[in-house]
Parts: structure tokens; sequence; C-alpha cells
């Protein structure tokens, strides 16, 4: 029989329960990108249509970047459902780029390549948002409580916060101003 208390006692440290958070919430990605390969629909691209770009690229990255960052928010508060809402999140995020790999082989291919290439930054903002949610997680587990003094003194905490949604910024940069160019 698995003993509760003997498990969470190897998780006395905050970088242990980092680095397990960060490989939960990667496998949850990976998990996501495999079943969207695997995946043999033909239903994510019915009808591609072309962005127009005559309006200002800056609309086009305040409307990537609010959407990125609201997805991000969401993962890390997903804590709150015990990470249901985080798994869940990571897991369609990772299906749709299983989904747009699969469609690299296609007449749109070369569209579908460009287009992955800020998502690079993206996905590692995601995986880190969710190990955020999922670290949150572990700590409630093993204090019983977090209060707001704890969000502000973890280093984890803030450092893989602030590096996620920089992340995503980034990624919101490159879509918009390198992709569309490529």
């Amino acid at each position: 029989m698995i003993n509760k208390n003997r498990i969470l006692r190897g998780l006395n440290s905050p970088s242990k329960i980092y680095k397990l958070s960060l490989a939960l919430s990667s496998s949850f990605y990976l998990l996501g990108v495999i079943i969207g390969l695997f995946d043999t629909e033909d239903y994510l691209v019915t009808n591609y249509q072309e962005i127009d770009i005559t309006q200002p690229r800056f609309s086009f990255f305040l409307q990537i970047l609010i959407n990125n960052t609201a997805l991000v928010s969401m993962i890390i508060i997903g804590s709150i459902s015990f990470g249901i809402l985080s798994c869940l999140l990571l897991i369609v995020n990772g299906y749709v780029l299983g989904r747009l790999i699969n469609y690299i082989n296609t007449d749109l291919g070369y569209i579908y390549y460009k287009n992955l290439v800020p998502h690079i930054s993206e996905i590692f903002g995601l995986v880190l948002a969710g190990s955020v949610s999922f670290y949150l997680i572990f700590r409630f587990i093993n204090n019983k409580s977090i209060s707001l003094s704890y969000f502000i003194k973890d280093k984890y905490l803030i450092k893989y916060s602030i590096l996620s949604y920089l992340l995503i910024l980034i990624s919101a940069f490159l879509e918009v101003y390198i992709s569309f160019n490529l």
C-alpha cells in the first residue's frame, strides 16, 4: 500500500516540488501533442483564411498577447481546481500543436511551419505556467494552506510566473512581427 506521508516527506524542498511540477506539466502537454499527432480526423483546418495584415500589427499583437496572457492566467489559477483545469488546458494546447505538426506535410504546410516558429516560446510559457499551478497544489498539500505572504516570499513561484508571462510576451511579438514576414 502507498503511504501518502512517506511520499510527501520526499517533497520537502521547494526545488524538488518544482522539478516534479515541471515534469508533470510537461507530461500533460506532451500527452496532448501525442493525441494530436495520432488523431487523423481532418477537422482542424476546414476553411483557412489569410489574416488581413493591412490592419495595424500592434492591434494583432495586443489581441494575441491578451489571449495568451488569459490562457497562462487560467492555467495558473487552475490550481484552485486541484489541477483539473490546468491539465485540460495543457492537453488541449498540446493537442493543437500535434494537429499542426500533422498539417506540415499538406499543401499549406509552409504556412503552418512558419506559424509554428513563434510558438516555441509559447510552449515553454504554457508549460512553466502549468508547473506553477502544480507547484501550488503540492505546496498546499504539504502545508495545508497558502497565504498571500507565501506568494510574495516564494522565489520559485514569483520567478517562474514572471518568466511564463515574459515568454508569452516574446511569443506574441514573434508571431506578429516575425512570422508574418516569413
